[in-house]
């Protein structure tokens, strides 16, 4: 957890993602289709082209309902009160850069998770998870 001083980013909450997560996460919080051919991890397009990272990708623009789904009640209302969700609120975004996952080409790497949270909820959750 990081509560930066400057931006728009109230609170940051990082998770590390499991190796084996990585496609199904990809696929419910983006609807993104994350696929892997031997070792390497790509990103498939819906019609057959392929991204590949080198040496990582960035997914960004979970829908609420991924979220509330995925992440849980406690983690939506967070990331709903910050600054940042709420910036793109008032721009019409129905989608949030408020979660983001990166991920590199390698099947047998993980991936990070980062939420911005707003304040209040970004701290009690620190209280939860570090009391």
């Amino acid at each position: 957890m990081d509560f930066p001083f400057d931006g728009l980013v109230d609170c940051l909450m990082s998770l590390a993602i499991h190796q084996n997560k990585v496609e199904y996460l990809a696929f419910a919080l983006f609807n993104v289709h994350v696929e892997l051919e031997g070792r390497v991890r790509y990103v498939m397009l819906n019609e057959g082209a392929k991204l590949i990272p080198n040496p990582e990708m960035t997914l960004k623009g979970a829908r609420d309902d991924a979220i509330l789904r995925i992440l849980g009640l406690e983690i939506h209302e967070a990331i709903k009160t910050s600054r940042m969700r709420k910036k793109e609120l008032e721009e019409g975004n129905l989608v949030t850069e408020c979660v983001s996952m990166i991920f590199t080409d390698r099947s047998d790497e993980g991936a990070v998770i980062n939420l911005s949270l707003g304040l209040k909820g970004g701290a009690q959750i620190q209280n939860k998870l570090y009391t």
